[in-house]
């Protein structure tokens, strides 16, 4: 069985949110060392990781895909936007908006350009945790770096946040900016 296969399974995991199952592949695979024995399992690549990450990430254990993405790390491999993508997403997905920003800032400084996903769940963080400034730095950021990197989903999620904290000056400069970028905005 190659890497290719159990590459398979972790996506098959990941599909379903199985992040146990995920997790018993994965160790399967760091386990043993095919050098010296044949019939070891191949070691995990960044695509096995990812899905792994993504699995736990479907499965709301956000702390376990950080884990796996200092995992990651750990065994010489650089995560990619997918890994960070998933870990940012069950990070938000669990309201945990600091450790989002941090892995945001993480990607960033490992010179991974944010797509259309990483703003999108780092702004549903900042939603969930009720901060409207780190959501308009965000903003900002897409703005200046290659957007439109926001979909108009996530403009919306904006748009709801600053209206639930009362900053209408923010709110209407944000419509704004998403009416003059128009129907072209990615979505996402």
């Amino acid at each position: 069985v190659d890497v290719v296969m159990y590459g398979a399974a972790l996506g098959a995991c990941s599909r379903a949110a199985r992040w146990r199952e995920a997790l018993e592949i994965l160790r399967e695979m760091e386990t043993g060392d095919p050098a010296l024995d044949s019939m070891a399992p191949p070691r995990p690549n960044i695509i096995c990781y990812s899905a792994a990450i993504t699995a736990c990430e479907r499965g709301g254990e956000w702390r376990k895909a950080l884990n796996l993405l200092l995992c990651m790390v750990n065994a010489g491999l650089k995560p990619d936007i997918s890994a960070y993508n998933a870990a940012i997403s069950a990070s938000a997905k669990c309201g945990e908006w600091q450790m989002a920003i941090k892995l945001f800032s993480s990607m960033k400084n490992n010179r991974l350009k944010p797509d259309v996903v990483t703003i999108g769940s780092t702004l549903l963080a900042c939603y969930k945790g009720k901060r409207p400034d780190k959501a308009m730095e965000l903003f900002s950021y897409s703005q200046r770096y290659g957007g439109p990197m926001i979909s108009m989903q996530s403009i919306s999620t904006l748009v709801e946040l600053l209206d639930e904290c009362k900053l209408y000056d923010k709110m209407v400069y944000v419509f704004d900016q998403a009416v003059a970028v128009g129907p072209n905005a990615e979505d996402g």
